[in-house]
């Protein structure tokens, strides 16, 4: 079995893999699916947990665990999704967020490792820092659904709640979440 530190971000990306490639908003990006028989086909011993963190009518926060054979807990991520985003499967979109999120941080991804511009294959084991595209929506106010989520994290996580909470735009307040989310409990 290879060990995840050494080939962090590093191993070439199966063909079967690569199929799962898609461009969004010019940058590749591997869809959850492929992730996961990625994951199974190198671990098939190991195992992916998820757990609803919040749920109402409106949204979802979810957790996806990503333990080794022993149990030992190699990664975890956090997904949220709001209803008004995707209405057909909000829940389900926030858990397979969470668990590609899991597996990107032991390299199941495009996260690390540049892509060849065909898609073809990990060119750098360097890990590859991305920064999100700015919206037209990252200066309003936050949503309802990222108040409510940073809250719930704040509370699990044994975080402060900022001073600041009710006045932060989008943008802010998207960074903080994407903060706690990476923060061990």
């Amino acid at each position: 079995m290879a060990d995840v530190e050494t080939s962090h971000g590093s191993r070439p990306m199966p063909d079967f893999v690569r199929k799962g490639l898609i461009r969004v908003s010019g940058n590749l990006y591997l869809k959850a699916s492929h992730c996961v028989l990625w994951f199974r086909d190198e671990h098939p011993d190991w195992s992916i947990a998820t757990e609803i963190v919040q749920v109402d009518e409106n949204f979802a926060l979810m957790k996806a665990t990503v333990s080794d054979d022993l149990g030992r807990v190699l990664a975890t991520g956090h997904k949220s999704c709001a209803r008004a985003a995707f209405p057909a499967g909000w829940i389900e979109k926030a858990e397979s967020g969470a668990v590609a999120r899991a597996l990107s941080f032991l390299g199941y991804g495009t996260e690390f490792g540049e892509l060849e511009e065909e898609g073809t294959g990990v060119e750098s084991a360097a890990p590859q820092r991305r920064t999100a595209p700015q919206s037209a929506s990252a200066s309003e106010p936050m949503t309802a659904e990222q108040r409510r989520a940073i809250l719930s994290l704040c509370n699990q996580k044994g975080v402060e709640i900022p001073e600041n909470l009710e006045t932060m735009t989008q943008g802010q307040a998207g960074e903080l979440l994407t903060t706690l989310q990476r923060k061990a409990a």
